[in-house]
């Protein structure tokens, strides 16, 4: 029996900053940079961050965000899946092929 694909979460850019035009995204972003600043190892805040970069399109601060993450919580929920988007936009198809690879290693995490 086929293992069910791994729901992959859909990244789609919405603009450069500092205009990214969804104010809600904005603001998480705010948020999570003032928790960021009073505990730079909130693994909560850093994925928000991450996830709102990369839904503003600016992938690259994305992938170092997750990669500053895994370092701290390999096995973080949905970190290997946004990760492997964020590579997939950036081009990196071999880096994205690792991420898809990792998320199925951590899924039962």
């Amino acid at each position: 029996m086929k293992a069910a694909r791994p729901h992959r979460p859909r990244v789609i850019p919405r603009g450069a900053d500092p205009a990214c035009p969804d104010s809600d995204v904005a603001a998480c972003a705010t948020r999570a940079g003032q928790r960021l600043q009073s505990n730079p190892d909130d693994a909560d805040a850093l994925f928000v961050l991450a996830a709102s970069n990369a839904v503003c399109g600016r992938f690259a601060e994305a992938a170092a965000l997750l990669t500053r993450l895994i370092r701290l919580r390999v096995d973080y929920p949905g970190v290997w899946l946004l990760k492997r988007t964020v590579h997939e936009a950036l081009g990196e198809p071999l880096s994205a092929a690792a991420c898809a690879h990792a998320a199925v290693l951590y899924a039962d995490t």
